[in-house]
C-alpha cells in the first residue's frame, strides 16, 4: 500500500508533463457523446468516427473525470487530468497483476514482480498518455484474474461431502424452497395478499416498460401538450422550465430525446424493480433472507463480478471476448461438469454488462456489435517504421512482436523472461504450480503472438496494440525472479537483486521523462540507437515543448502548420496564433511543426529553417521550422 501511495504522489508531481497522445480529442469527443445517450439526448454516437475505438465505457468516465481534476488542480488542463485518471487505473492493474502474480510465487517475491511491471518505462510512460490500450490491457488482465480468484473460491466453500458426492447428502435447495414455503403459509392471509397485490403492480410496470405500454404513451402525449402549452400546471412550468427556447426545435426532436431516455430508464428500473419485489418478500420470509445471504457467500456473487468485467472489456475493445474464451476453458478445467451454470451466469452478465455500456449497439445489438467488428479488421494499412525499413502495417515479419518486446522492455524483464519460461514448465511438472494456470498464461500468451506471426493482423505503434499479452510475459519474469530469489539467503543479497532488477527501469523512466513510452533498453542503445531504426515518439507528444517555443518566438496572429497530429498541439497553442493541417498551407504560414518519431513524410517547406529540436539522447522527437524573412533568423 504504501508503493501506491508514493505512486499516486509521484503521479501528482508529474501528471502536467505529458503532451496530448493522437485520437485523445476524439476519445474524448467519444465518451461525451456516450454519456450524453445515457441523459436522453439525441448524440452523434451512431457516426462511426465515435465507434471505430470503442472503448465508451471508460471513455465516458475518463473525459468526465479529467475535466474536474484539471479544474481542482491549479496549471493543469483537462488534458492533464485525463492522464492522471489514466495513471490511477494502471496503478489498479498492477494490484491485479499481484494478485495473479501470487498464484505462481510466493507473496514477497510477487511483490516485487509487481514492481517490476510497474516500473516498466513504456508501460509507465503509456499510463498517463495511453487511454486505449492500457484500460484495456488492465480490464484484460482484471477479468483473468477475477476468475482465478473466483474458481478459489468456489473450492474453499465446497464442503467435504460435495467432494466425495455423497449420494445420501441433504437437497439444500429443496430444503430451502421449503422452508420458504413454510414461512409464506405462516403469514396472515393480509399480508399475502398485500404482498401479491405489490409484486403483480411492479410486473405490470414492468411489463409496460418492456413493452412501450401506457406509460410511454402517457409521456409522449404530456410532451406533446406541454410542447403546445396544454400540459397540466405543474409539468408545464416544469417543460417551461427545461426548453426556455422551446419553440426553435421542432417536437420531433424532443419526442427522439423522449426516446432515449424512455429507453435508459427502462433499463435502470426493470431490474430494480425486481430488486424492490424481492427485498419486500425478504423482509417477510426470514427463509428466503436467509438464503439470500447464502447466496451472496457463494460462488455466484464472484462469478457475476468477474462477468461484469469482462463486458467492460469487451465494450472497451471487441478482442475482449478472448479473454473471456481463456476464462471460461480455465473454469471448466478446474471444476468440469459443474462449471456449466456458472459459466451461464458469467457470460450474461458479459453481455448485459457490454451492451449497457456501449450506447452504440443499443439499436441492433447484434447487427451493430459486428458492424463495429467488421469496421475495425477493415480499419486500413499504416507506415510502420521497422528495422530501419519503412513497411506496412499488414505486412510486417514474423519477428516483430519478440524483436520489438526484447527492445522496449528493460533488460531484467527480459532475461527473467528467458530463465522463467522453463522453470513455470519444471514446477508444473513437479506439482509445485498447477498445469491450469500455466495452459491459461500460456494460451494468454502464445495464441495472439501466433496470429500476429501468422495471420498478418495490422498493428503498428511498435508494441501498443499488444500490450494486453505483456502481462503474462512479466508473470514468467517474475518466476524467473523468484528462481533467482531462492538461490539468495542473506538480506543483503536480496537487496541487492532487486535493487539490479528496478534499476534500469526507473533510471530510464528518469532520463527519458516525460517520454518514456519510448523507451528503449541498451540491447540497442537505448533511444538513441533506435532513432531512424524504429518508431519513437509516433504519437507526438513532444508537440507540448515544440509549442511552447512556437508561443515565445511567434508574432501575434502568425499561422502554424502541423501536418501531423495537430490536435496533440492545439491545446497548447497561444489564444492568438492560428492553425492549419495541410501542407498546402504551408506557403501562407510563419511556422511548421514536424514530428520525425515515426514513419512521416517530412513535408516541403522552401523558405524555412530549423530553429529548435525536441531530443531525448539523440533521437529527435519534433521539430520547429520558422520562415525566415531575408534569410535573418527572428529572435526569440
Amino acid at each position: 500500500m504504501l508503493v501506491l501511495v508514493i505512486a499516486i504522489a509521484a503521479g501528482f508531481v508529474i501528471g502536467n508533463d505529458f503532451g496530448v497522445s493522437t485520437d485523445e480529442y476524439l476519445n474524448v469527443l467519444a465518451g461525451k457523446s456516450a454519456a450524453s445517450a445515457y441523459a436522453g439526448v439525441q448524440t452523434r454516437y451512431s457516426n462511426t468516427q465515435f465507434m471505430s475505438e470503442h472503448g465508451p465505457a471508460y471513455f465516458m468516465i475518463w473525459a468526465a473525470a479529467g475535466e474536474q481534476i484539471g479544474k481542482w488542480l491549479t496549471g493543469w488542463t483537462p488534458s492533464d487530468g485525463r492522464h492522471f485518471f489514466n495513471y490511477g487505473a494502471f496503478l489498479m492493474g498492477v494490484l491485479a497483476f499481484f494478485v495473479l502474480m501470487r498464484k505462481v510465487v510466493p507473496p514477497r517475491n510477487a511483490f516485487m514482480a509487481a514492481l517490476l511491471f510497474m516500473t516498466q518505462p513504456m508501460l509507465f510512460g503509456y499510463a498517463f498518455i495511453n487511454q486505449k490500450d492500457i484500460p484495456f490491457m488492465i480490464l484484460f488482465m482484471a477479468s483473468i484474474t477475477a476468475v482465478v480468484v473466483a474458481v478459489d473460491r468456489y473450492h474453499d466453500l465446497r464442503t467435504p461431502v460435495e467432494v466425495g458426492r455423497d449420494p445420501q447428502r441433504v437437497d439444500s435447495s429443496q430444503a430451502g424452497r421449503a422452508a420458504i414455503a413454510g414461512d409464506w403459509w405462516k403469514l396472515s392471509r393480509g399480508r399475502r395478499i398485500a404482498l401479491g397485490v405489490f409484486a403483480g403492480a411492479c410486473a405490470y410496470i414492468a411489463q409496460s416498460l418492456l413493452r412501450k405500454g401506457w406509460m410511454y404513451s402517457l409521456g409522449s402525449d404530456l410532451l406533446r401538450k406541454a410542447y403546445s402549452g396544454d400540459a397540466p400546471a405543474l409539468i408545464q412550468r416544469v417543460f417551461s422550465y427545461i426548453a426556455t427556447d422551446a419553440y426553435k426545435t421542432s417536437v420531433d426532436l424532443y419526442l427522439a430525446k423522449l426516446d432515449q431516455g424512455y429507453r435508459l430508464l427502462r433499463l435502470v428500473a426493470i431490474p430494480t424493480l425486481a430488486l424492490i419485489v424481492l427485498g419486500a418478500f425478504a423482509l417477510s420470509l426470514p427463509a428466503l433472507r436467509d438464503g439470500i445471504g447464502r447466496w451472496a457467500r457463494g460462488k455466484y456473487p464472484p462469478m457475476l463480478l468477474a462477468g461484469g468485467l469482462l463486458g467492460l472489456t469487451i465494450s472497451v475493445r471487441q478482442i475482449g471476448f478472448f479473454a473471456g474464451a481463456l476464462a471460461s476453458l480455465y473454469l471448466v478445467n478446474r471444476i468440469g461438469r459443474r462449471a456449466l451454470t456458472v459459466l451461464g451466469a458469467y457470460w450474461l452478465s458479459a453481455l448485459l454488462t457490454s451492451l449497457a455500456t456501449w450506447p452504440y449497439l443499443w439499436p441492433d445489438p447484434i447487427g451493430r456489435f459486428w458492424h463495429s467488428v467488421t469496421a475495425v479488421t477493415g480499419f486500413g494499412t499504416f507506415r510502420v517504421l521497422y528495422a530501419g525499413t519503412v513497411l506496412t502495417a499488414d505486412r510486417l515479419p514474423w519477428h516483430y512482436f519478440p524483436t520489438l518486446a526484447s527492445l522496449e522492455l528493460t533488460e531484467p524483464a527480459v532475461l527473467l523472461f528467458l530463465v522463467g519460461l522453463p522453470i513455470i514448465i519444471l514446477r508444473a511438472r513437479s506439482g509445485q504450480i498447477s498445469w491450469a494456470i500455466v495452459g491459461l498464461l500460456g494460451a494468454w500468451l502464445a495464441i495472439p503472438v501466433a496470429a500476429l506471426m501468422l495471420l498478418g493482423i495490422t498493428v503498428y505503434d511498435n508494441l501498443r496494440h499488444m500490450l494486453f499479452v505483456l502481462p503474462p510475459m512479466l508473470i514468467l519474469s517474475g518466476v524467473g525472479l523468484d528462481a533467482v530469489l531462492r538461490r539468495v539467503k542473506s538480506c543483503w543479497g536480496t537487496a541487492t537483486v532487486l535493487l539490479a532488477m528496478l534499476a534500469p527501469g526507473i533510471l530510464g523512466i528518469i532520463a527519458m521523462h516525460p517520454y518514456e513510452y519510448a523507451y528503449f533498453n541498451s540491447f540497442i542503445g537505448g533511444v538513441s540507437g533506435a532513432d531512424g531504426r524504429f518508431e519513437t515518439d509516433h504519437w507526438c507528444t513532444s508537440y507540448r515543448e515544440a509549442i511552447g517555443v512556437v508561443n515565445e518566438r511567434a508574432e501575434p496572429g502568425e499561422t502554424v502548420v502541423v501536418p501531423i497530429g495537430v490536435e496533440n498541439a492545439k491545446p497548447f497553442q497561444r489564444g492568438d496564433l492560428k492553425f492549419a493541417d495541410s501542407t498546402d498551407d504551408i506557403p501562407g504560414a510563419e511556422y511548421v511543426l514536424y514530428c520525425p518519431g515515426a514513419a512521416h513524410v517530412k513535408p516541403e517547406m522552401p523558405g524555412f529553417v530549423l530553429v529548435h529540436q525536441v531530443t531525448s539522447g539523440d533521437a529527435v522527437f519534433a521539430e520547429v521550422w520558422e520562415l525566415q524573412d531575408a534569410g535573418l533568423p527572428k529572435a526569440p
